[in-house]
């Protein structure tokens, strides 16, 4: 049961970089068996960019690209777990600082599918903003913000697909 975890935590990352990659599913659950194995090894989760370095360095990806990736699996991770609590606590009266659980936990979902959404669907207005915003405050680092931002909405490609986001979510759900 446990390594079949690993298969689809593959799958779903095989998802998230195939617009912009080919990922054979052996080396997808590689990458993140090895980044598991640095987290249980090494304190202050140095698995994550172990993980997003391992991807980089196998598909040649940016590296700031691949940080988002990971990323982008740990908040779907949390969702789901948010999802999930959201729904078993669902018919259980709750009291004191459990509502308020409850409430923030829907709007974290909320939150989260909506940053999704605007990611990938207006990169090019975020760029924009972002583009004028370090242009006139650090003229000298602007192509640095630029191409670090480019990379990061990269990242979010699949959620422009509806099916393909649903598609991941339900894999992180599992």
């Amino acid at each position: 049961v446990y390594l079949f975890g690993f298969v689809l935590r593959g799958i779903r990352l095989r998802w998230l970089v195939e617009q912009e990659c080919q990922l054979n599913l052996l080396t997808a659950m590689n990458t993140i068996m090895i980044g598991h194995a640095v987290n249980c090894i090494v304190p202050f989760r140095i698995g994550e960019p172990v993980q997003a370095g391992i991807l980089h360095d196998r598909t040649g990806i940016s590296f700031v690209q691949s940080l988002a990736v990971v990323a982008l699996q740990r908040l779907f991770d949390l969702t789901a777990i948010v999802v999930i609590l959201l729904i078993s606590t669902s018919n259980i009266p709750l009291h004191g600082f459990l509502v308020e659980w409850r409430e923030h936990s829907i709007e974290f979902c909320l939150m989260f599918g909506l940053a999704a959404v605007a990611a990938a669907t207006i990169p090019r207005w975020a760029l924009s903003v972002t583009s004028l915003v370090t242009y006139k405050a650090t003229p000298s680092m602007h192509d640095r913000f630029v191409l670090i931002l480019h990379d990061i909405l990269r990242a979010f490609k699949p959620f422009k697909s509806f099916a393909r986001t649903a598609k991941i979510f339900v894999l992180s759900l599992a």
